[in-house]
């Protein structure tokens, strides 16, 4: 399942860093993994963010998005009253990130501009995975199971838990 990874000409480069590395492609999660380490690294970036950071913002970014099913991020606030095509990415992201932290983040080759001050990750594969690192990153700071089960579960007729629709993707 490799060819999905090659979507950029970049990305024909971390493949082979890692067959490279380590004689093998590996798993579909240690090739998610490089290409997206490689995707949100940033050379000349004076924004002043650490790779932590950068990696907490993608993942809230894309955990934000797939919650509310949105593909698009509005860049500017003064886009929301012209159109409801996208989120805002102030909102989407934990913390305190300044206006030059959440403009580097956004220019980084994971996402891509749509149009009309509109950003998108640049395939849903990253999306989703992204999420779901951002759900596992919840079950490690200890967030209480009923947070999680509603984030994941819908409760049905016997309150029978049944698993979001959306949430197939990301949740295992």
């Amino acid at each position: 399942d490799a060819v999905e990874f090659l979507g950029r000409p970049d990305d024909a480069q971390v493949l082979y860093r890692i067959w490279l590395h380590k004689g093998q492609l590996g798993s579909k999660t240690e090739m998610m993994e490089a290409s997206t380490e490689s995707k949100l690294r940033l050379i000349n970036d004076s924004a002043d963010l650490s790779t932590f950071k950068v990696r907490a913002g993608a993942n809230a970014l894309c955990a934000c998005l797939h919650m509310t099913q949105n593909l698009n991020v509005q860049l500017e606030d003064q886009l929301a009253a012209t159109t409801t095509n996208g989120i805002l990415l102030r909102y989407c992201l934990p913390g305190s990130w300044l206006e030059s932290q959440r403009q580097s983040l956004i220019t980084r080759p994971l996402f891509d501009a749509a149009a009309f001050g509109l950003v998108r990750v640049h395939h849903r594969s990253h999306q989703e995975y992204l999420a779901a690192c951002w759900l596992k990153d919840l079950m490690q700071l200890e967030c209480r199971y009923f947070e999680l089960r509603q984030l994941i579960f819908a409760t049905g007729a016997g309150n029978t838990l049944t698993i979001r629709p959306f949430m197939k993707s990301v949740a295992a």
